[in-house]
């Protein structure tokens, strides 16, 4: 596992450098928990090593770009896609990954038997079948998320990271007591413990205004 670079930056020359004493290169795009993407051109540096990069596109709606128009050039990139994000199908555990036949193939040859019940394959297809509706909330969301990134910069002592995922990651001093303020407001974040970082997902616009107004209050309180 890699650091970030200190601007949050995925550490590209890091990872081109470490890739010759590596077989497979894990990158999350956008990353969690910065919610920073990879851009094409990021990819293609590390793809061009010849290393096996799978690419996981768990947050990739929120972004609006995907690498998969890379598998057309690169046979050792393997994209990793799910339900659980901007399809809302978190507790149904269904995915899928996208790659060259040759590596799927590989795959095929080690995958257990019945690794996805019906249940799930039929909500997947229907989601599927009903695809505006994830485009439609996914479209409010960053529009929310907008706003929330916004407001938060506007706040003293508070240093938000833009973000290209459905969550925005801020730096601020005593997270804990800001945590545990905001929880017993029936608002609930995440927190890591020892850093001066805290996470909140992107919601409605109305539950956003009041996670602002709430922080705004602990803010001034501290």
């Amino acid at each position: 596992m890699l650091p970030l670079n200190k601007d949050y930056a995925p550490p590209i020359k890091k990872i081109i450098s470490e890739a010759k004493n590596a077989k497979i290169a894990i990158i999350c795009s956008p990353n969690n928990p910065t919610g920073i993407a990879y851009t094409d051109e990021e990819l293609k540096s590390i793809l061009d090593t010849g290393i096996l990069v799978i690419l996981d596109e768990a947050y990739a709606e929120f972004n609006g770009h995907s690498g998969l128009e890379l598998l057309n050039d690169y046979n050792n990139l393997i994209v990793m896609k799910t339900f659980s994000k901007a399809f809302g199908l978190a507790g149904f555990r269904t995915g899928y990954c996208v790659s060259s036949e040759i590596l799927i193939d590989s795959m095929s040859k080690v995958m257990l038997p019945y690794n996805l019940n019906l249940a799930s394959m039929k909500i997947a297809e229907y989601a599927i079948q009903h695809k505006d509706f994830m485009i439609n909330s996914v479209k409010k969301i960053k529009e929310n998320r907008k706003y929330l990134f916004g407001a938060l910069k506007e706040l003293d002592g508070v240093n938000p990271i833009q973000s290209s995922a459905n969550f925005i990651l801020f730096e601020t001093e005593n997270s804990k007591i800001i945590y545990e303020e905001l929880l017993n407001r029936k608002i609930l974040i995440r927190y890591f413990e020892g850093k001066n970082y805290l996470r909140v997902t992107v919601g409605t616009y109305e539950e956003c205004v009041k996670f602002i107004s709430s922080l705004k209050e602990i803010l001034n309180a501290c």
